[in-house]
């Protein structure tokens, strides 16, 4: 029987001197790399080099205005600066994975309505690299 991990243990934080992003519902992040065709004439199958890596993704959080890590997503979105980024889908816990690097926080989106919860969402770029917590 296969088994998974659950997300509900999952965390970020970002910054220099970390802070944890509270209210987080979620996040996603996506890797690609560029590829060069290198497929040369008589060659009976194309062939590629691969490329530069890079990474992208989005933070989804119940809205806290007084929360340490929003003002630091907002205050990077802002300055259209590198900020520390830190993705911990098991959770902030030693021997878990972590996806750490700087990233340019590119968009944020609030949501509010009359019958639910405020959210926002921040959207990133830039490559994370996969570790673990010691």
């Amino acid at each position: 029987m296969a088994s998974g991990v659950h997300g509900r243990s999952g965390a970020v934080t970002v910054g220099a001197t970390p802070s944890a992003v509270a209210s987080v519902t979620g996040f996603s992040y996506e890797e690609s790399a560029e590829e060069t065709e290198t497929t040369a004439m008589g060659d009976t199958a194309k062939s590629y080099l691969g490329g530069l890596r890079d990474g992208s993704g989005s933070i989804d959080c119940n809205w806290l205005s007084s929360d340490a890590g929003h003002t630091a997503l907002l205050a990077g979105l802002a300055a259209g600066e590198e900020i520390a980024l830190n993705l911990y889908p098991e959770g902030n816990t030693s021997t878990k994975a972590e996806y750490t690097g700087n990233v340019v926080i590119n968009n944020m989106g609030l949501t509010s309505t009359k019958d639910d919860l405020v959210t926002i969402s921040f959207s990133f770029r830039g490559f994370l690299t996969k570790g673990t917590v010691t």
